[in-house]
């Protein structure tokens, strides 16, 4: 398999949860305050397996919710989740796999504040 990243344009960003919008919210402040140097809302898909489903063979992707580049020139790819699934964490998994970037997941606590489960 070749890997394969696709930049997509910025698009009118629609969010899948209030904590994914939450967390963009979060992220586009820090860009505003010039500690990102930017930042993307689903801005990025890689490719992370071929597959197959009831039409044939379809190339696996792996969607983030929010890229970062940050002021260290890294960038680092974001899930915003509520809970963490083990389908999620396969692909996040893949994807570490096959690409030099850090991968985060981020869940909201209990408590209120954001916990991080990187994978690299």
């Amino acid at each position: 398999m070749r890997a394969q990243v696709i930049r997509e344009p910025n698009r009118a960003s629609t969010f899948d949860s209030k904590w994914e919008k939450e967390f963009w919210t979060r992220m586009e402040l820090l860009r505003r305050s010039g500690n990102l140097v930017a930042c993307w809302h689903k801005g990025y898909r890689f490719r992370i397996g071929t597959g197959s489903d009831r039409k044939g063979s379809q190339a696996s992707w792996y969607t983030p919710d929010v890229s970062t580049l940050n002021n260290e020139g890294e960038l680092i790819h974001y899930d915003v989740k509520g809970f963490h699934r083990e389908a999620a964490k396969v692909r996040i998994r893949a994807a570490a796999m096959l690409y030099p970037f850090q991968f985060i997941v981020a869940t909201k606590g209990t408590d209120g504040n954001w916990e991080y489960e990187v994978y690299e």
